[in-house]
C-alpha cells in the first residue's frame, strides 16, 4: 500500500485532506443564495449582508500569520482539527439568530477557516511533494465542490426549514472532517510528522518581498479574491435582479460556477506547464475580465459567462497554489510564501462583497461595480504578461 510521506495510507490522508477542503469555502458562500431573506429578517443593509462574507476572508488575511504560529506549536494534524471543532462552532453560533450571532459566529468562522487555508497546503506538501500538481488541483476542487454543495442546498433547505437551519447544517460537515481527519491521525502504524513541517511557517517574510514571484503571487491573489468573493456574495442578488431569477433557482445558477471550476482546477496544472506560470496567469485573468463585463452587457447568458469564471476561479486558485508549495527553495520557505500571499491576499480581498454593495446602494445598479471587476482583472492580465516575459529572459524567481 502507497504510504503518504508521513507513514500513513496515502489514499486516507488524501480523502481526509479532501473532506477538510469541502469545508474551507463552502461556509462562506452558503449565505448568499438566502442574503434577501436575511437581510429581510434582521433588517441589515446591503453593505452590511456584505460582511457576512467579508468578515471571514478578512479573517483569512489578518490571522494568517497567528494561524502559522498556532501551526508550528500544535503541529499540522491538530491544527487541521482546531480548523475543523472550530468551523463546526462558528457556523453553529452564526445560525443561532440575531445579528450579534450572525457577526460573531462569521468571526469564529472565519478564524478556523484561517487555519486551515495555511495548514492544508502544509499537508500537501509533506505526504504529497512528488504528486504536488495532481493533488492541488485535486485539493481546489473539493474547495469549490463545497462552495456548490453549499450554494445548490441553502435556498432549498431554507425554503422548508429557514435560514438558520439551512446555514446550521453546514456544521455537519465540518464535524464529519474533524471525524475523518482525527482516524486520519488515529491509525495504529502512524509515524511522527516530519520534524520540518510545523517550523516551515516560522520563516521571516521580509526578505521574500526580494523575489519578483512573491509580489506577483500576492497581487494576482489579491485581485483574484476581491473579484471571487464579490461576485460569490451578489451573484445570485445579481440574477434575481437582471432575471427575476426565484432565490432557489438563482443559488443553483452560483453553484454552477463553482462546479463548472473543477475544469480550471484539473486544467490549470498542464496549463502553466504548457505556457509558463505568466503566461496561464494571463490568461486566466482573461477570463475573469470577460465574466463581470458578460453578466452585465448579456445577463441571459449567464452560463456562457459562469464557465469562463470558473475557469478563472478554478484556475487561478490552483496555479497561485502550486507556485508556492513548487517555487519555494525550502519547507520554511514555502509556508512563509503561504502566510504572505494568503496573508495579504485575502486581507486586502474582503473589502470585495462591501464594496459591491456599497458601490450597488450608491449608484441604484450593478454596472459600476461589474465594470470595476473586470478592470482589476486586466491589471493581473498585464502583470502576467510582464512575468511571462521575465520567464523567456529567464530572471523570474
Amino acid at each position: 500500500m502507497r504510504r503518504a510521506a508521513s507513514g500513513r495510507p496515502a489514499w486516507f490522508v488524501f480523502v481526509g485532506l479532501m473532506v477538510v477542503g469541502l469545508n474551507l469555502r463552502g461556509p462562506i458562500t452558503s449565505p448568499a443564495p438566502v442574503i434577501g431573506e436575511i437581510r429581510s429578517d434582521l433588517g441589515l443593509g446591503t453593505a452590511a449582508a456584505g460582511m457576512l462574507t467579508t468578515i471571514p476572508v478578512l479573517c483569512f488575511g489578518v490571522l494568517a500569520f497567528p494561524a502559522s504560529r498556532l501551526i508550528r506549536r500544535v503541529g499540522i494534524d491538530r491544527a487541521v482539527l482546531v480548523s475543523m471543532v472550530g468551523t463546526a462552532l462558528g457556523i453553529v453560533v452564526r445560525s443561532a439568530g440575531g445579528v450579534p450571532c450572525l457577526m460573531i459566529g462569521s468571526a469564529v468562522l472565519g478564524a478556523a477557516l484561517a487555519v486551515g487555508n495555511v495548514v492544508a497546503l502544509l499537508v500537501i506538501r509533506r505526504d504529497f511533494l512528488t504528486r504536488v500538481a495532481s493533488t492541488t488541483a485535486a485539493y481546489t476542487a473539493s474547495l469549490n465542490v463545497g462552495s456548490m454543495l453549499t450554494s445548490a442546498l441553502t435556498a432549498p433547505l431554507s425554503s422548508v426549514a429557514g435560514w438558520q437551519l439551512a446555514l446550521g447544517a453546514g456544521a455537519v460537515l465540518a464535524i464529519l472532517g474533524a471525524v475523518l481527519w482525527w482516524r486520519v491521525t488515529a491509525g495504529g502504524d502512524v509515524k511522527e510528522p516530519a520534524p520540518e513541517a510545523p517550523s516551515s511557517v516560522s520563516t521571516p517574510t521580509g526578505s521574500l518581498w526580494r523575489y519578483p514571484l512573491v509580489w506577483v503571487l500576492t497581487i494576482t491573489m489579491v485581485i483574484h479574491l476581491f473579484i471571487y468573493y464579490a461576485l460569490t456574495a451578489w451573484l445570485p442578488e445579481f440574477l434575481g435582479d437582471a432575471l427575476g431569477m426565484a432565490p432557489t433557482s438563482a443559488g443553483f445558477a452560483s453553484s454552477l460556477m463553482q462546479v463548472l471550476a473543477l475544469i480550471g482546477a484539473f486544467a490549470a496544472p498542464a496549463f502553466v506547464r504548457r505556457i509558463g506560470a505568466g503566461g496561464a496567469l494571463a490568461g486566466l485573468a482573461m477570463c475573469w475580465a470577460l465574466t463581470p463585463a458578460g453578466l452585465l452587457i448579456a445577463p441571459s447568458w449567464w452560463l456562457v459567462w459562469s464557465f469562463i469564471g470558473a475557469l478563472a476561479q478554478g484556475g487561478l486558485f490552483t496555479a497561485l497554489f502550486m507556485l508556492i508549495v513548487e517555487r519555494a527553495r525550502s519547507p520554511r520557505e514555502s509556508g512563509a510564501m503561504s502566510a504572505v500571499v494568503q496573508g495579504f491576499g485575502y486581507a486586502l480581498a474582503s473589502v470585495g462583497p462591501v464594496f459591491m454593495g456599497h458601490v450597488h446602494d450608491a449608484t441604484g445598479g450593478w454596472a459600476t461595480g461589474m465594470l470595476s471587476l473586470s478592470g482589476m482583472a486586466l491589471v493581473v492580465v498585464a502583470i502576467g504578461l510582464g512575468f511571462a516575459l521575465r520567464e523567456r529572459d529567464g530572471q523570474a524567481s
